[in-house]
């Protein structure tokens, strides 16, 4: 029987949301999606602790375009009571980077440790991962690309990582150079969710493209 995944999808306006939320509700057997839109980043993932009502729940960034077959595939990997966190990687178009992550939660773990747990930067992911482990619990990688890390408009990018430097004086946006130069459109970037990242996974072997494979998902 598949475990179900609460599925949370996170704003504050940016224009790729409106792809990214298009391609949640593009993937298999999806009926609700939770969204959460103009809160902090603390108070939006608060509220993912505080209002979830199934064993796991799934993160979705604004900015992530996932694959049609991504949720669908994410149910078949939790496998193990004792994992508090499953992540996949993304691919960025703007750096032509495999970079890291989106994310599947245990609801039990991030209760049982008392929410999320932020570092000097108000970043998340490190933090929590850590203090996880050191409570008992493992941390999953999976190497498959289920998703695209988008990018927006030069605006945006210059505002967002502004709002984080104003969280913290120490924040350096990754491969921020890279974003500012990047021309492409969204819809470009959504309509690589498909056929590219399917190619993607295939190169590198991953799980995500063996599963594909015997289950004659493959839109390539």
């Amino acid at each position: 029987m598949q475990n179900k995944i609460k599925i949370y999808s996170i704003t504050n306006g940016r224009s790729t949301h409106a792809y990214s939320y298009k391609s949640i509700l593009k993937n298999s057997g999806i009926s609700d999606v939770i969204l959460i839109e103009n809160k902090t980043w603390k108070d939006a993932l608060a509220y993912c602790v505080d209002t979830c009502d199934t064993n796991y729940f799934l993160r979705v960034d604004d900015d992530f375009i996932l694959h049609p077959k991504a949720i669908l595939y994410m149910n078949t990997c939790i496998v193990d009571s004792n994992v508090a966190v499953y992540f996949w990687r993304l691919w960025e178009d703007h750096s032509h980077s495999i970079i890291h992550a989106i994310k599947v939660y245990s609801i039990n773990a991030l209760r049982n440790i008392g929410g999320f747990k932020f570092d000097y930067m108000g970043k998340v992911d490190m933090a929590t991962h850590k203090f996880l482990k050191k409570s008992g619990y493992k941390v999953v990688e999976d190497k498959s690309i289920l998703a695209i890390h988008a990018c927006g408009t030069k605006e945006e990018q210059i505002k967002y990582n502004e709002l984080w430097k104003k969280q913290s004086k120490n924040y350096t946006k990754a491969r921020f150079a890279s974003s500012l130069l990047y021309d492409k459109s969204i819809k470009y970037q959504y309509d690589l969710r498909t056929n590219f990242l399917e190619k993607l996974n295939k190169k590198h072997n991953t799980p995500f493209a063996k599963w594909l494979d015997e289950n004659n998902f493959n839109t390539t």
